[in-house]
């Protein structure tokens, strides 16, 4: 379910979005490109990962943690893995999550994900997060708690 938000623009903002559900990557992607970001879809880790591999450059990676196959922790984690051997600077990650737990938020911080959000996903929180971690927002780099 996503809970509706204000308008908070996303200009020029490339978003790797991943979520095994086609519902919600659908209105995911549909509310992210409403607001002038450009978003890479992928409907599994799986497919994340390849748009990684053949070099999808974004500036966020929005992702569910419990997926089917692959989950989002071990996507996560496979994706700091290749930037540190590559020696890239690591793309700011939002985990999304039904689980909401202190641990469940370490466990996705422990990964390599900078925020944790839970569903239902509040949009305003993800925008503002999304243009904190793309130093866009009010205060550049950093994301709300």
């Amino acid at each position: 379910m996503v809970i509706p938000s204000p308008d908070l623009p996303l200009d020029g903002i490339s978003v790797i979005a991943v979520d095994d559900d086609r519902g919600t990557l659908e209105a995911l992607t549909l509310v992210l490109e409403a607001r002038g970001a450009r978003v890479f879809a992928a409907r599994s880790a799986a497919a994340a990962l390849a748009l990684r591999a053949a070099d999808v450059s974004a500036d966020v990676i929005v992702s569910d943690v419990t997926m089917a196959g692959t989950d989002g922790l071990t996507m996560m984690a496979t994706i700091r893995a290749a930037e540190a051997a590559a020696q890239r600077d690591p793309t700011p990650a939002i985990a999304v999550s039904g689980y909401a737990t202190p641990d469940d938020r370490a466990r996705a911080l422990a990964a390599g994900y900078q925020v944790h959000v839970t569903k239902p996903i509040d949009l305003a929180v993800l925008l503002r997060t999304i243009r904190a971690l793309t130093g866009r927002g009010e205060r550049s780099r950093q994301a709300p708690e």
